[in-house]
């Protein structure tokens, strides 16, 4: 009975190699593309249906450069994002329409190639073409995928934080949660109590 033996060296398998795998740390989940301000270029763009069957635009972008000095801004440069803005009536569909927005003013695109209706995805194909290719400051920002890791998301306009008066504005957002002044609100029934 004849046997068969493999040779096995480090970073191969059966002939196959690959790189080291080295420093590999199951609690640190690194973004696609990391937090900061960009110029990127939309690489594609397509109509396609979303999951609850509404018609969207899922769009590709390409981290071109960033001013940001950051370590992860840096080797986010040349990174790809994708984001998506779905068509949908009524005040629903207004966190696709402000993105939408966005994006129009931040390409100079003209008005008329955003369809005011349409039935098919066809109908949407100018659109597409005259996003794709073009170029545009875009902001990614922290958020979470559906299963609460860390990720980001696309931005189109400058987020609050990156206005002159970003300071201001996140020490106020800190004091928000520590709003338990309600609490303190309970002392009148204490009050009340004591009065008794």
């Amino acid at each position: 009975m004849a046997t068969t033996t493999q040779n096995h060296s480090a970073g191969s398998y059966g002939g196959q190699q690959f790189a080291p795998v080295e420093n590999y740390d199951i609690d640190t989940i690194e973004p696609d593309v990391y937090a900061g301000a960009y110029r990127a270029r939309c690489t594609d763009c397509v109509a396609k249906l979303s999951n609850s069957g509404k018609p969207m635009l899922q769009l590709d972008w390409t981290m071109l450069s960033t001013e940001d000095s950051g370590d992860g801004p840096q080797k986010s440069v040349g990174a790809s994002k994708r984001d998506w803005v779905v068509f949908s009536g009524g005040r629903g569909g207004n966190f696709g329409k402000i993105k939408l927005r966005e994006i129009r003013d931040g390409m100079a695109l003209d008005a008329d190639v955003i369809p005011a209706s349409f039935s098919s995805l066809e109908e949407l194909t100018d659109l597409c073409n005259a996003i794709k290719g073009n170029e545009m400051d875009v902001w990614v920002v922290p958020s979470k995928d559906r299963d609460g890791n860390p990720d980001t998301a696309m931005a189109y306009s400058a987020p609050r934080s990156a206005s002159p008066m970003g300071d201001v504005e996140e020490e106020e957002v800190e004091e928000k949660p520590a709003k338990p002044a309600k609490a303190a609100a309970a002392k009148p029934k204490g009050n009340k109590a004591a009065r008794r």
